[in-house]
């Protein structure tokens, strides 16, 4: 996956005359070496937007607002999807004095080599998942079709097979890791068969979904993986499902257990969900957050106004997409005066691209949420930058309230 990672970095100071310096770092991969934006900006409290020049992806900018208060905003282009997505902070140092970004784009490995093979024994599963996490490849062979094969680029993989019962729910009952050094196309049989190879059946019961519409599922998570299997999958109307853990000696230190549930109203653009990330398998009980309320929607100098009814949050997103790309804003609640949010006049900023734009003269998809999270904003938000690395995010607590809506030209 191509992914470009920005570390902004601020020191908390109390309100003085002095600035604070705030410093901005840009990667084009995560372990790559630093790379500059195509454009970055940022605003002091709420005087004038200015351009920031890097070097080698560093950024450095005075905030003097007595409240600490600064907003940033970069460009993050693909090429290849000849599309833009506009990303923004507004927050005070105090709230987020390490603030992280991550902007990418799907990455497609330009050399590709074939693993296949049979299972040869299901040890008693009913059917399989077995895929490359760095490809996202994925075949599932069944007892009357036990052959597979998948696609993976040269170099060290991983290849994960999961077997599957169907009983109350579909669980992972069985789990083989290999790790594979791929350099020309590779035969390699599979075997459920080993009692080793059986996982830990644990349970998740989630609280709080009333009458809404329930999805809910357990994943085997890495930040880098394309696909993230299932170990565990809900059913609609229960509230309570079975998941195979896998065991902390079988996980890389980034790896983890994601579970996730979603309960929405159909039809209706609005749900709330939970996200818990553990390493050692357990039995959890995922609560979901209350509905958020109205949001009100509309034009205001031909750019997106948003107000919504207070709600306990320890931070809100704004996403809002259009023809061209997207913009997505993280707001703390300190830099807000109010229940309400106008997206920023950038027209002015000097190499600012007016193809950037929100369109003013075209339907806008927009999507409000307020999140709640078991960890201080500024190490939330940069374990959401990194792809909640396992080793990091042990025990996480993650929890959004959602509106949906389109805003009309």
């Amino acid at each position: 996956m191509l992914a470009v990672l920005l570390l902004l970095a601020a020191c908390s100071t109390a309100p003085s005359s002095s600035p604070t310096g705030v410093t901005l770092e840009t990667q084009l991969h995560r372990a790559g070496s630093p790379e500059n934006l195509p454009w970055v900006a940022y605003q002091d409290g709420d005087g004038p937007w200015q351009t920031l020049s890097g070097q080698d992806g560093r950024y450095v900018f005075p905030v003097r607002d007595p409240a600490g208060r600064y907003a940033l905003a970069t460009a993050c282009t693909n090429p290849a999807m000849q599309n833009t997505r506009i990303q923004l902070i507004h927050a005070t140092a105090a709230e987020l004095p390490n603030p992280t970004l991550s902007c990418s784009f799907p990455k497609t490995a330009s050399e590709t080599r074939t693993v296949s093979g049979t299972v040869t024994d299901f040890g008693g599963t009913s059917f399989t998942s077995i895929h490359i996490t760095g490809t996202g490849s994925l075949d599932g062979p069944e007892p009357a079709n036990p052959a597979y094969s998948v696609s993976a680029p040269p170099g060290s993989q991983r290849l994960v097979a999961l077997g599957y019962l169907r009983d109350s729910n579909t669980w992972a009952s069985r789990a083989v890791f290999k790790t594979l050094d791929v350099r020309g196309n590779l035969n390699l049989d599979l075997s459920f068969a080993d009692p080793a190879t059986q996982t830990q059946p644990r349970t998740i019961t989630v609280e709080g979904v009333g009458n809404d519409a329930l999805i809910q599922d357990v994943r085997f998570f890495h930040p880098s993986n394309v696909y993230n299997p299932e170990l565990g999958i809900g059913t609609q109307g229960s509230a309570t499902y079975q998941y195979g853990g896998v065991s902390q000696a079988q996980q890389l230190p980034e790896d983890s257990h994601l579970a996730y549930a979603e309960a929405y109203v159909p039809g209706e653009g609005r749900g709330r969900n939970a996200t818990a990330v553990f390493k050692r398998p357990r039995d959890l009980t995922l609560t979901l957050p209350p509905h958020l309320g109205v949001v009100q929607a509309g034009r205001e100098m031909n750019r997106p106004r948003f107000t919504w009814e207070p709600y306990t949050a320890n931070w809100y997103t704004v996403e809002l997409i259009g023809v061209n790309g997207r913009w997505l804003a993280l707001i703390t609640p300190g830099w807000l005066k109010a229940s309400e949010y106008h997206t920023p006049d950038l027209l002015s900023v000097p190499n600012w691209n007016p193809a950037w734009n929100l369109p003013a003269d075209a339907q806008i998809r927009v999507r409000l949420e307020a999140v709640r999270a078991n960890r201080p904003v500024n190490e939330a938000v940069r374990l959401s930058s990194l792809g909640f690395p396992g080793h990091l995010s042990d025990g996480l607590i993650w929890q959004t309230a959602v509106r949906e809506t389109i805003l009309n030209p």
